[in-house]
């Protein structure tokens, strides 16, 4: 957009806190009309934070927001609704029993003296879903619907409020080529029509295919704003991660170790609808094999179908453990071949909050304790819990205790002695230190050189690229359900592991 034109939104000075921690120092953004404004930064730069308080869900400590020239003070996010500002969150938020038309005019109904008016509110519907090329009927359930058009419904809901200025916050994460092709010519058409949007996007390809202009955002910080038209990737990569980027590309963040070049674990041909395409890798023994990429990169899946979890439907992949194919259809089969899982979400897919740590501890090895007698052996369970306390260095007041009752830091080393438990040969950990304090990561980052040193292989999915760099003899980096890149020893680096989770090369 021109920079004559007067912005719809100007936002000067913002600061923000959460208990004592600076979120945003001093920043600067600006949206216009009909302008796609990019904003880009690693995790934790305050991209969320600026957005929401842009749509009323915070409020700024210090600096001011003035919507067509005049001071904004928004009471709450409703607030922000009535001045035409309107989020699309990451995450789609219909409602999959109800229609296109009921998600679509939820709190936003045609009536009439305090009555629907159904025909008319379908009739609209109509209209916006023909405007918009969507070929779906008003009447179809939005859970029989593709992830793109689930999509496309979640922005039409946001036009019907009559947007000025319109918040997308990752878009297009866990869609396809073909789906984001649709969402994107959707934006623009939005764009077309005066609607200033703020686009927000690991995927620096579609950045630099929808926007006109881009801020970066460092720690909390305005660290560049660059027209699009005049700027390049490593421009945008460097901004993001400042000066250090280039003494890190030179020297990586630690010694490589010499890894014997003995495969273990062999993966080929791995796919699973809209999730995985044809993903094949190596893992040696002894070797930290990482596995990262950007929001909807198919990592997370990746652990769980190597795993055979029930909630990946794979339709294809072959597997190899120590030059023997193996089947991996169910976690029961992957852990009779010595083959673990830690998962990301500890609360809902790991700890049993209301149980001991003893039961935590033995769930999965509670045939060890029983010997075909229908009982358990209660001190051998005690003896065993009690070793992997001593081990993992879990702060406790004893195995009795609930899990509940524990740090997250705690509790995810109870997970780890869990899974030690079962003596794998291949441990994947899927984001094994999110929501932990540093001292419990280098913990757990001890634990993993140990069960290396051991020759167990460890396959790391993580999205923290510092932990990649820190902890990884070698990483694959995945995007859109895709293998492809993959570096080794002193090529893995910050910067070009986040250029190539961000511009899919």
């Amino acid at each position: 957009m021109s920079g004559a034109e007067a912005p719809i939104l100007q936002c000067s000075g913002i600061v923000k806190s959460f208990g004592g921690v600076r979120a945003l120092r001093g920043v600067d953004f600006a949206i216009r009309r009909g302008g796609i404004h990019g904003l880009v930064g690693e995790n934790g730069a305050g991209k969320s934070t600026l957005t929401r308080i842009i749509a009323g869900i915070h409020r700024q400590d210090e600096g001011s927001i003035r919507l067509d020239g005049e001071e904004l003070r928004l009471a709450d996010a409703n607030d922000a609704l009535d001045r035409r500002i309107v989020t699309i969150h990451q995450d789609i938020n219909l409602i999959p029993s109800l229609s296109v038309t009921d998600n679509i005019l939820l709190n936003n109904e045609l009536t009439k003296g305090g009555l629907l008016r159904r025909k008319d509110g379908r009739k609209r519907v109509a209209d916006l879903l023909a405007k918009y090329h969507l070929d779906v009927s008003p009447d179809a359930l939005v859970q029989t619907l593709p992830n793109d058009a689930r999509k496309m419904i979640q922005i039409i809901k946001a036009v019907n409020r009559d947007a000025r200025i319109l918040i997308m916050d990752e878009p297009t994460s866990s869609l396809n080529q073909t789906e984001v092709r649709v969402v994107l010519d959707m934006i623009r058409s939005l764009a077309e029509q005066g609607v200033g949007i703020v686009f927000i996007s690991h995927y620096m390809s579609e950045i630099f295919q929808v926007c006109d202009d881009i801020t970066v955002l460092r720690d909390g910080q305005n660290a560049a704003h660059l027209p699009r038209e005049t700027t390049t990737l490593d421009v945008v990569v460097g901004a993001m991660l400042g000066s250090e980027a280039a003494a890190a590309k030179a020297t990586g963040s630690h010694a490589r170790r010499e890894i014997a070049d003995e495969p273990l674990f062999e993966v080929a041909g791995l796919s699973a609808p809209g999730k995985l395409r044809d993903v094949g890798f190596t893992l040696r023994k002894g070797e930290v094999l990482g596995v990262t990429g950007l929001t909807g990169s198919g990592a997370s899946d990746l652990a769980k179908a190597i795993f055979g979890s029930t909630d990946i439907r794979r339709d294809g992949g072959r597997f190899r453990l120590e030059g023997r194919e193996v089947r991996l259809d169910n976690p029961h089969q992957s852990l009779s071949h010595r083959i673990a899982l830690l998962t990301s979400d500890r609360l809902r897919e790991g700890v049993l909050p209301d149980f001991s740590l003893i039961d935590n501890m033995t769930l999965p090895i509670l045939d060890r304790f029983s010997k075909g007698t229908g009982f358990l052996d209660e001190k051998q369970r005690r003896e065993v819990t009690e070793a992997g306390i001593r081990r993992l260095n879990v702060r406790t007041s004893g195995p009795n205790a609930t899990i509940r009752q524990l740090s997250g830091g705690n509790q995810q080393k109870v997970l780890m002695a869990r899974w030690l438990e079962t003596g794998p040969k291949v441990l994947i950990l899927d984001e094994p230190t999110i929501g932990i304090d540093l001292g419990a990561k280098a913990e757990i980052k001890a634990i993993i050189r140990d069960l290396t040193a051991q020759g167990v292989g460890v396959i790391l999915v993580t999205t923290e690229i510092d932990e990649i760099v820190d902890m990884c003899d070698r990483v694959l980096i995945l995007y859109r359900g895709a293998l492809i890149r993959e570096y080794a020893g002193t090529d893995i680096n910050r910067e070009a592991v986040l250029a190539a989770s961000i511009s899919g090369s």
